[in-house]
């Protein structure tokens, strides 16, 4: 579906649908593309990360998670970098939009040639995987039982159920939609900071996303080498703090030579909690469930962005964009304070016990 969306873009800017010309049928197009597009993302990013463990040994989870981010922090650096290239080599739009559609094609060579292997997924939560946990009991806790085939409603919540009751992967779930709500709008309000704050514009801008960009990687390559013996659901906390921390910096930051670098280092936090979300949620989620959770979590992660937009948005028109990113930091500073105050409720079994 991604591939048809990719090519219809391509299709419809080669054909003139998409012109200044026609600006309404043209936003209506690339809205109806954008919707598509959300409900696709919605679709396979959970199947995509949830199929990580049935590749890779439980041990190698993070590091496989994390280069995963990697790769994807890559792509994310090297495209609009292929794009400027063709288009500076006298490329245009269409022959642009045409060669995005066709790297789909080697998405789809990828999937084709993957073979999981079950057996990796080995259920740490001690819950097979032809059990289906009981209603109302939390894996590990409680015996479990084979229960008959769930309605259409019960398999849908069944991984909200599960997180509502397993306070562990609550909390999990819940600092990741913190941390997208309260830390993630300093990457929509980019512009407006260095056009307001810095002074500059575009170039600016895409010096600063390029260094967030290049923090990522940096964070995935260092979480991805991190020995199988750490506890890595216990450097979430420090990491948010750090996170706020550089995002407090970073707003009261008035020059570009100052900015550069946290804004790498704040990417760096940032990749660096995700990847050790995802490998704490699927290395305690069982593995009937572990799409329908990896859903929560792809929507803390991505899904509520919008919610972040509308909130941010207006407050940064209002009071400013450093200020507005200053706000939002002290508020993650205070949920990561009180989670390092709270070690417990990050601790897989003292949070289930």
């Amino acid at each position: 579906m991604l591939l048809l969306q990719a090519s219809a873009l391509a299709i419809l800017y080669s054909t003139g649908h998409l012109s200044s010309a026609n600006a309404l049928p043209s936003l209506l197009w690339i809205g109806g593309l954008g919707l598509l597009g959300g409900v696709m993302s919605a679709l396979t990013f959970p199947a995509w990360q949830s199929l990580l463990p049935d590749l890779v040994p439980r041990a190698n989870l993070l590091n496989a998670i994390a280069l995963n981010s990697a790769q994807f922090q890559s792509a994310r650096l090297l495209g609009p970098l292929v794009a400027a290239g063709m288009v500076l080599t006298g490329a245009g739009m269409g022959e642009i939009f045409w060669v995005n559609a066709g790297s789909f094609l080697f998405v789809i060579a990828a999937l084709w040639a993957i073979r999981p292997h079950p057996s990796h997924a080995a259920d740490t939560a001690g819950v097979p995987r032809a059990v289906v946990v009981a209603p109302g009991a939390i894996a590990g806790t409680t015996p479990v039982r084979p229960t008959p085939r769930e309605g259409s409603w019960r398999t849908l919540t069944a991984g909200l159920r599960y997180a509502r009751e397993n306070t562990f992967i609550a909390y999990l779930v819940g600092s990741t939609a913190v941390m997208t709500i309260f830390g993630m709008p300093y990457m929509m309000l980019l512009p407006a900071y260095a056009d307001k704050v810095l002074g500059g514009g575009a170039a600016e801008t895409a010096y600063l996303m390029a260094a967030n960009g290049l923090g990522a990687v940096a964070g995935a390559l260092v979480v991805a080498s991190l020995p199988a013996h750490v506890r890595r659901e216990r450097l979430i906390p420090a990491t948010l703090v750090a996170f706020s921390t550089l995002l407090i910096a970073f707003s009261l930051s008035r020059w570009l030579w100052l900015s550069l670098p946290i804004s790498a280092l704040a990417g760096a936090c940032v990749l660096t909690i995700n990847s050790l979300t995802n490998t704490a949620i699927q290395a305690n989620v069982p593995g009937q469930l572990r799409g329908r959770v990896m859903a929560l979590f792809i929507m803390a992660f991505m899904g509520i962005m919008p919610v972040s937009s509308l909130i941010f948005g207006p407050l940064g028109k209002l009071i400013g964009p450093d200020r507005a990113i200053l706000a939002g930091a002290i508020v993650l500073l205070a949920w990561g304070a009180y989670l390092m105050g709270r070690p417990g409720v990050l601790d897989p079994l003292e949070a289930t016990s």
